[in-house]
Order: structure tokens, then sequence, then C-alpha cells
């Protein structure tokens, strides 16, 4: 079936009212050797839509065994891993699944202090 753009543009803009961040990441050492991931604030956004209810059920749904923070659904493709802030919070894309007019983005609360690793 083949959706035309006048279906997908009404979805966006009747359904797409939040706007969310796309941060830069960066793998940084400090001065004692730990790795950790770093991020910065970009000028690229997004539009879609969040929600934070029924997170257990899309764990079940899709067999995520992590905790998860929200879903987002929206019309850009967004990479695994990019961190995206959104009303003072961040989170980190751990699934992207592409449905006929739109993606649907399962992400985690990030925060760069929990992402240090240790170095090799």
């Amino acid at each position: 079936m083949n959706i035309p753009n006048t279906f997908n543009n009404a979805i966006a803009d009747t359904f797409y009212d939040k706007t969310f961040t796309v941060w830069t990441s960066q793998e940084v050492t400090d001065s004692e050797g730990w790795a950790k991931v770093g991020a910065t604030e970009s000028e690229t956004t997004f539009s879609g839509n969040i929600n934070f209810s029924k997170l257990d059920e899309v764990k079940q749904e899709y067999g995520i065994t992590t905790d998860i923070s929200a879903t987002i659904t929206t019309a850009e493709a967004i990479d695994l891993g990019t961190i995206i802030g959104y009303a003072d919070r961040t989170f980190r894309v751990i699934k992207s699944i592409q449905f006929d007019s739109h993606y649907y983005l399962i992400v985690e609360e990030w925060s760069s202090k929990s992402s240090t690793l240790t170095s090799a």
C-alpha cells in the first residue's frame, strides 16, 4: 500500500507537536584515563510525540530487557544510540522501528555521568 505524502503531512501536523533536540556525542577520556560518552546540545531538531505510559507492555512486545523511559513517534529516521533532549531531560535511542508513516523510537533516560566506561 502506498501512503500519500498528504497523509504523512496530516499526521505530522496533527500529532508531532513536541520539539526534540539531537545532541552531538563523542567519547571523552578524562585525566585519570576513564572514557565516557559526552554530549553537547546541537541546533538540529525534529518534531514528534512522546509517551511515558505502558512502558512494560512495550518492553514485553519488543523483547527489551533494560529499563526504558519513553516512546517517541516521529517522521524522522533517528539512528540507534542518538542522544536527544526534550523538556530538560536527555534520552538515548535504544530501538528504532520503521512503520509505513512514521518511526517508533524507544528511549532510555541518559546522563553522561551514568555513561562512564572503563578504558581498555
